[in-house]
């Protein structure tokens, strides 16, 4: 009887433990719904669903990286000079040690992705974009930008681009974890404004007289209105005009003839590596002759009414602009001052700069998922078709 009894009480005190505990275990859930203040509202999670559907991703530097970065060099195509100079600076300014890849096309996703794979193999804290391009707010530059995630969707300038019709075109994202930093381009340093400088102030300790400068720049980017690039060359002629004391300063672009050729928002065909210096600038054609050497002549012609006028041509290659440029401002009153180039060490100035930059550089939240079309799908092709959400 002592037994039963005994073993009676040992299993009640087992069930009432365990009722304990489970009593314990489901108190949170319990708390969870006592009533709360008349006041009180959930907290509330659309901001993480939001991103989540966005596809933002924030980088880390990973752990495991024996290399400080890996630099994608943005180089625009021109002449055997540029890419001498060009080379030659990636050589001093950067350390061997970095690996380094250079890309033609800033919208090549195909080209891009195969360059940045081959930096992560390498192990890298980050990637470092450096255009050597003449503008940074160029539309093949937001491509670059759109293609690494800081853009939610291409820009319209772009979708309205002659790069839009390209076979390199695409939507998809360059894929990485790796932090991406994109620099800024050859107009954001000094190094453009001091070239012309120098001939600017040469000029002026020769005349007593006030002067009027001109700039004829050869523009590099195959773009529907060349307004970005306009925009940078008045910049540095209003510098130019502010520290020198000028009369007036004047910036005009120098577009290849074959622009626009058809009808459409493109080239009949993609120009080849270094057209940019072969310009069509006299009225001797026909169909598709540039208005520039009007526009230039027209630029000398109203400043040389109340000074005298210095011309300039730059070029990130100096090319046959001597020859073209004085064909075409025959009988115009002016001094020609020549075409001015960015010098070896001006060249390694900025590359530097541009690498100290990328380091310094906080990486920012990027978008993983590509934009979508007009049929809701996302795409990697077929970017001259429809209209973007």
């Amino acid at each position: 009887m002592t037994k039963r009894l005994l073993l009676v009480t040992l299993c009640l005190l087992a069930l009432f433990g365990a009722g304990v505990f489970a009593q314990d275990s489901g108190s949170s859930a319990a708390d969870s719904a006592l009533p709360q203040p008349e006041d009180y509202k959930p907290p509330k999670k659309t901001a993480e669903k939001k991103s989540q559907d966005d596809g933002m991703f924030q980088p880390v530097e990973p752990a495991y990286a024996t290399l400080d970065a890996g630099i994608i060099l943005l180089a625009q195509p021109g002449g055997s000079e540029w890419q001498h100079k060009l080379d030659k600076a990636r050589q001093l300014a950067i350390d061997p040690k970095l690996p380094v890849e250079t890309i033609y096309d800033p919208g090549d996703q195909r080209a891009l992705q195969g360059a940045v794979d081959k930096i992560d193999a390498r192990g890298v804290r980050r990637i470092i974009v450096i255009p050597a391009v003449t503008s940074s707010s160029s539309e093949a530059l937001d491509q670059t930008r759109y293609l690494f995630g800081f853009m939610k969707k291409p820009s319209k300038k772009y979708l309205e681009s002659p790069h839009v019709n390209y076979n390199s075109a695409s939507l998809s994202r360059i894929k990485t974890k790796t932090p991406v930093v994109i620099t800024d381009a050859l107009d954001a340093g000094g190094e453009v404004t001091a070239a012309l400088g120098a001939w600017v102030e040469s000029f002026k300790n020769s005349v007593d007289d006030d002067i009027s400068l001109v700039i004829a720049a050869v523009a590099n980017d195959t773009g529907s209105d060349y307004a970005e690039e306009q925009s940078s060359l008045d910049a540095i002629t209003g510098a130019l005009r502010k520290k020198y004391k000028l009369a007036a300063a004047r910036g005009v672009l120098l577009r290849s003839n074959t622009e626009r050729m058809n009808s459409g928002a493109g080239f009949t065909k993609m120009p080849p590596a270094g057209s940019q210096d072969k310009l069509a600038l006299s009225k001797t054609g026909k169909e598709g002759v540039s208005a520039s050497a009007d526009e230039l002549r027209h630029a000398v012609m109203e400043c040389s009414k109340t000074s005298k006028v210095l011309v300039l041509a730059y070029s990130l290659n100096g090319g046959e602009l001597d020859k073209m440029v004085k064909d075409d401002l025959k009988g115009a009153f002016y001094a020609w001052g020549g075409t001015v180039t960015l010098s070896q060490s001006q060249v390694e100035s900025w590359l530097k700069a541009r690498l100290a930059e990328g380091m310094d550089a906080k990486p920012q939240p990027r978008y993983t998922k590509p934009a979508l079309n007009i049929d809701g799908k996302q795409g990697n092709s077929g970017l001259n078709s429809g209209t973007w959400q």
